[in-house]
């Protein structure tokens, strides 16, 4: 009988609401290992003389940025929904 309710509250929750957070936070976890990875790529090249010294500059200007780009798209996206929830999704939920 336990199960019965369970699903019967999980149908209540738009499953758009529900798969929203599963991707925000998937994005967010992107983006901090792009910045990280990034920053390292940034630092290698200038702690010491490597022939491919440019190609890793570029990488981990590259990939930081796509890092911040996807951190603000994410953190936007989040407001969204959380404005959603709040006015119309989270009426009957506490």
């Amino acid at each position: 009988m336990g199960g019965i309710g369970v699903e019967s509250t999980r149908a209540e929750i738009p499953s758009s609401l529900r798969t929203a957070t599963m991707l925000i936070s998937l994005k967010f976890t992107s983006a901090i290992i792009s910045l990280l990875v990034g920053s390292f790529l940034l630092y290698s090249p200038v702690s010491g003389p490597d022939t491919n010294q440019v190609a890793r500059l570029l990488g981990g200007a590259t990939l930081v940025s796509l890092g911040l780009v996807t951190t603000l798209l994410t953190v936007k996206d989040w407001l969204v929904w959380k404005r959603h929830y709040k006015n119309e999704g989270g009426r009957d939920h506490g």
